[in-house]
């Protein structure tokens, strides 16, 4: 449950975020694709997503026993990120940046899984007071 004017004040974030997907995507597809804007656009995307989860995790680490674990994984996740972004040539033709990308996330997203299981979980215990 959440009180209709904290509720209506959230709608105007989301709004704006995705009011900007829109424009970027629009601007990448029918205006000019520009890799190194898009590049920044993604940085921010997952710098930003990951400051938030791990706030989130900070915030809940005492009354959400599992919360630890999506802090792990974003904290996981930014080093692969950084091997995405360095684009780097193919070793022996075959791995690139986002090869060794997929390589390295593939794990973590089972563990992120492990995480969504156990909130859902804890939700739906209904303790109202932990929320």
């Amino acid at each position: 449950f959440m009180p209709r004017a904290r509720g209506v004040a959230l709608v105007w974030p989301h709004a704006l975020a995705w009011l900007f997907v829109a424009f970027h995507a629009h601007s990448m597809l029918w205006i000019q694709f520009d890799y190194a804007y898009h590049m920044l656009v993604a940085t921010l995307a997952v710098v930003l997503g990951a400051g938030l989860w791990i706030t989130w995790a900070w915030r809940y680490r005492a009354r959400r026993p599992h919360a630890w674990r999506v802090a792990f994984f974003n904290l996981a996740l930014l080093p692969c990120f950084l091997i995405e972004r360095l684009d780097f040539p193919p070793l022996w033709g075959v791995l690139d940046g986002h090869a060794v990308w997929h390589f390295a996330t593939a794990p973590l997203f089972a563990f992120f899984w492990t995480f969504v299981r156990l909130d859902e979980e804890f939700d739906l215990k209904g303790d109202s007071k932990t929320v």
